[in-house]
């Protein structure tokens, strides 16, 4: 499982990196809301575990937040080092459950 969130989150760091590519623009507002409502889940998960703090969580809330905003024409100058996080955290998931 954690593999297959892996690739969705290489996916998504990609289009969030390549926001500009108009062809992408649809699937910015699909994986917007799939990272955005992953992102949620596990804070609460975590929270309820008593785990507070955790970057990873909070990178996905805010990739997911900021393609939903590019989808709706809100252009921001630093979406492509979430893009980017999102990538390398992408990968690191999918590293680690092989």
């Amino acid at each position: 499982m954690l593999f297959s969130w892996g690739i969705v989150d290489v996916i998504a760091g990609s289009l969030l990196a390549l926001n500009f590519v108009s062809f992408f623009h649809t699937l910015l507002f699909y994986f917007g809301v799939i990272i955005l409502v992953k992102g949620m889940w596990t804070l609460v998960m975590r929270w309820r575990n008593k785990i507070y703090f955790d970057v990873t969580n909070w990178v996905d809330v805010l990739s997911g937040a900021i393609m939903l905003l590019i989808y709706f024409g809100v252009s921001t100058p630093f979406s492509w080092i979430l893009g980017l996080a999102i990538i390398i955290k992408g990968l690191w998931s999918m590293i680690t459950a092989m």
